[in-house]
């Protein structure tokens, strides 16, 4: 026996319910535009295709339980989301600071910038041509207001003229006709694009890097190295921490849980089933008319795709940064040696009986072979960039040639010739890639989230999912992982969490040796960790060391002070006063 189920209806479904699944790419390649150009947030008013990817992607931002249970998945950050932050950047190692650690978004951009430019090409022995390398010189200019960075202009988004125009007439042919149901849904279309638009888009696109450095701080000029390239980057500290140590900011209103995204991708999601179900409904001409305004609307979106986000990112970080693209140099050498020379003649400009620079080092990350060949080359190259004399001397004396067989000899001289071209191509060019630093002027501060002192405004803010604090307003904000006390400066958290592991010594000890939040070796930084400081600061050779080294006794100083302030480790108790009486 069987039952009859009923299969024919007036209800019926067909392939243009399922529009909203496509498009999807091209529509979030063109929603990340909407904090890159001027005016773009209120031109979204047309019915775009790929409501449920939007939904989905978006949706991941609203940061709560109920949200996390309709679109789940991470919860990134805004900047993130839209592709504004996340890419990891190649390594910097500053030539004076000793500073060396991995860079983020903002240089990666750097880096992605130089490889656009346009390059001179420096021949030289064709015989010694392996693998070209460039080196970009990049002068930071005075970064003074990060607080908002600039926009492009509005004549691409003008273009959205177009989809607004046949969303409208398209929903008004429908109404012309009686097809209110394909009037209803592609005016939903159109108000739940144009809502969704301007939310995102009211978000303030900001530069955040730290503010402040350490008075007497040397210049923050070092390399961004890749496989291949390199850029140097010349500037003072303040400066150059906006590439190395800076990131952009979508400052977007109902922070952390955003609740309005999380409505409007609510709302996506509601028309992407509501046109899937009722549009196969809507008679042949109101669903000719609908497919016709999603076609438009996703030709617009492919076009704001095409203009690549990262470039339009590129051009705002330069007028950021107050560079100009034309006074950016790049120069192309036939070999990674030429490229070390050239690069490191560059850095060691003006400094070159500065005891902290360290060109052998300098020279080592481009070529670090430890041959006995590659190592007299360093050795006389690192001599000849340490020398104030004009005339460089690559060749070899007598001594330096005993104990080097036929092979070796002919080797080595062929690479310090290389090495000759290279700072003659140097010379050449060198008229146009230097500028004057400025000398920077800031202070740190100590804060703590558990006591009465007072805290920089915005410094940080808690991750209420993972529980770490997070960089604000200045990225050099470091956190110790108890009671969350937050300290102005690497050296006052230095300082502060040897007070912390003092009751354990084989805490301290690794905290001295391996895993030594200081592992700068300038003269400075060395002197700063031992024990005789009034004989250290005798003996530096400069003003500008003596400056700073006082100044980072005084962020050590300010370390012992809210140590014992908080009594951490003991309590305000016996133990704790005892330990303040012996510092």
């Amino acid at each position: 026996m069987y039952l009859p189920i009923p299969i024919k209806g007036p209800f019926s479904l067909d392939a243009a319910g399922v529009a909203g699944f496509f498009g999807g790419d091209e529509t979030l390649s063109a929603m990340a535009t909407v904090h890159l150009y001027r005016g773009r947030r209120w031109l979204g008013w047309y019915n775009s295709p790929g409501s449920y990817t939007v939904a989905k992607k978006y949706g991941q931002l609203a940061n709560s339980r109920l949200w996390d249970g309709l679109f789940p998945g991470p919860n990134p950050e805004p900047a993130e989301a839209f592709g504004l932050d996340g890419k990891p950047g190649p390594r910097y190692v500053a030539s004076l600071s000793g500073t060396d650690m991995t860079t983020g978004h903002l240089a990666y951009l750097t880096v992605q910038m130089s490889k656009d430019l346009k390059r001179v090409t420096i021949q030289g022995e064709s015989s010694t041509a392996t693998l070209p390398a460039s080196v970009t010189v990049i002068h930071v200019g005075d970064v003074t207001d990060m607080r908002r960075v600039g926009m492009m202009s509005i004549n691409h988004a003008l273009l959205a003229a177009i989809p607004i125009t046949i969303s409208i007439a398209t929903c008004f042919s429908c109404a012309v006709v009686n097809d209110w149901l394909a009037f209803s849904l592609i005016l939903l279309g159109i108000i739940s694009s144009g809502i969704t638009c301007f939310v995102i888009g009211t978000a303030r696109l900001e530069l955040r890097a730290p503010k402040n450095v350490t008075p007497g701080v040397p210049p923050g000029d070092g390399l961004l190295l890749t496989t291949r390239d390199v850029v140097v980057l010349k500037g003072p500290e303040k400066d150059v921490n906006a590439i190395t140590k800076g990131h952009f900011l979508l400052g977007m209103h109902g922070e952390p849980e955003y609740r309005r995204v999380g409505l409007c991708s609510l709302l996506l999601l509601a028309q992407f089933m509501l046109q899937l179900l009722l549009i196969p409904q809507a008679t042949l001409f109101g669903q000719a008319m609908f497919l016709s305004s999603l076609a438009v609307s996703w030709v617009y979106n492919s076009f704001l795709s095409s203009l690549e986000s990262e470039k339009i990112q590129e051009n705002l970080l330069c007028k950021a940064l107050k560079v100009e693209k034309d006074s950016i140099q790049k120069i192309c050498l036939q070999n990674r040696r030429s490229q070390a020379v050239f690069a490191c003649s560059v850095l060691s400009h003006g400094i070159e009986t500065n005891e902290d620079f360290d060109a052998e080092r300098m020279l080592s990350l481009f070529v670090p072979n430890k041959t006995k060949v590659w190592n007299l080359w360093r050795k006389k190259v690192a001599s000849q960039l340490k020398s104030t004399c004009p005339d460089k001397k690559f060749h070899l004396a007598a001594k330096e040639k005993e104990g080097l067989c036929e092979e070796q000899y002919k080797l080595l001289k062929t690479f310090l010739e290389d090495a000759r071209l290279a700072f003659e191509a140097y010379r050449e060019c060198a008229p146009n890639l230097y500028s004057v630093p400025n000398t920077p002027t800031c202070e740190g501060k100590i804060t703590s989230k558990n006591c009465n002192v007072k805290q920089n405004a915005g410094s940080a803010r808690q991750d209420q999912k993972s529980g770490r604090l997070r960089g604000g307003l200045d990225d050099t904000m470091l956190s110790v992982a108890y009671r969350g006390f937050e300290l102005g400066t690497r050296p006052t958290a230095a300082v502060f969490a040897m007070l912390v592991l003092r009751p354990q010594p084989e805490s301290a000890s690794a905290f001295r040796g391996t895993q030594n939040p200081l592992p700068n070796k300038t003269a400075v930084w060395n002197k700063l960790q031992d024990t005789d400081w009034k004989e250290n600061l005798k003996s530096l050779g400069t003003y500008d060391e003596r400056i700073l080294l006082t100044e980072l006794l005084n962020n050590a100083g300010d370390a012992f002070q809210g140590c014992y302030n908080q009594s951490v480790g003991g309590g305000k108790n016996a133990q704790g006063e005892s330990q303040q009486k012996n510092g």
